[in-house]
């Protein structure tokens, strides 16, 4: 069995509700800074601020509404307020407040930017175009717009476009590491694995990330490099220890390297929980043969009997002999 790959989200590691944050080509990410003055200056936008990143949305949307009632034209208390609704995957009214917003100030780029994410999220992504390359145009070599653009192109798999916005936002906001993700993802798929090794030990080297070593991992995976595949799942296991897919692909490196203790160590651990994790079981079961565990390979067979009767019938034919 081939390892398990994690599979990138929409909008792969930029959540909708984060956009609340100004543009700006310093910033390592698009989500480290609330507009401070606009906010700061305002007692009751900044409490309302508190509460979103506190997540406390009635209260949010409480004061916020309040906010508006007074000032129907407050862009701000509408951004936010359509932050909370994406947040709560109330689409339609997030959708609403940004466009109250650009029919307030056309050249309001936050709202662009944001309806550009919001369509993402929601499978819409020749509209999440229109609108980000708008934003595009009121504000161009931006980083974070750009990132977003060559992400929808990535989605839609023209590869060959969105190829050259995350060179250019990279080039534009080095820190932003998103984009050189976005490469080396690319270099998987057409099956660059060295370069895609390449740009994770860089980025490895700014900072460490448990994501970065597992996709490591499936890089070396791919080239056969056991060695590094392991070491790379041993690194993300000591960030995130309690991550399955990590654990599971260092027992299956283990074990296709003949290393059947170690590979059963992480199988063992694999199978002590309430859920069912039948290529576990499976494996658990296969390193009891090799190891010449018969009786143990069947408690394993009999405990995966009731998950997975084909995988049960394999390890079944391994043992009938034994």
């Amino acid at each position: 069995m081939k390892p398990i790959f994690l599979i990138p989200g929409i909008i792969s590691c930029l959540a909708l509700s984060v956009y609340l944050y100004p543009l700006d080509n310093d910033t390592a990410e698009p989500d480290n800074e609330p507009i401070s003055g606009e906010f700061e200056n305002d007692t009751r936008l900044k409490q309302a601020l508190d509460y979103y990143l506190q997540e406390q949305n009635d209260n949010a949307l409480a004061l916020l509404d309040d906010i508006v009632k007074t000032n129907e034209n407050d862009y701000r208390a509408r951004i936010l307020r359509g932050n909370i609704y994406s947040r709560t995957q109330q689409f339609d009214l997030a959708e609403k407040e940004y466009k109250r917003c650009i029919s307030i100030d056309s050249s309001n780029t936050q709202a662009y930017v944001n309806l550009g994410m919001l369509y993402t999220e929601t499978g819409k992504p020749y509209k999440a175009l229109e609108y980000l390359r708008e934003a595009d145009t009121i504000r161009p070599h931006d980083a974070v717009i750009l990132y977003l653009i060559g992400n929808v192109y990535f989605l839609l798999q023209e590869y060959d476009r969105s190829i050259p916005y995350f060179k250019e936002a990279y080039e534009l906001n080095p820190a932003f590491s998103q984009n050189l993700i976005r490469i080396a993802e690319y270099c998987h798929i057409k099956g660059d694995f060295s370069s895609e090794i390449t740009i994770y030990r860089q980025l490895l080297e700014r900072k460490e990330s448990s994501l970065l070593y597992y996709k490591l991992g499936l890089a070396a995976y791919e080239l056969g490099d056991t060695e590094t595949e392991i070491a790379s799942y041993l690194k993300a296991l000591e960030i995130e220890p309690d991550n399955k897919d990590i654990r599971y692909n260092l027992g299956l490196a283990y074990f296709e390297s003949g290393n059947f203790n170690d590979a059963l160590a992480q199988f063992l651990i694999l199978t002590k929980g309430a859920e069912p994790n039948a290529n576990a079981w499976y494996y658990r079961a296969l390193c009891y043969i090799n190891l010449g565990e018969a009786a143990r390979a069947w408690e394993a067979y009999e405990s995966l009997k009731n998950s997975d009767s084909k995988l049960a019938d394999e390890i079944y034919e391994s043992l009938k002999n034994e």
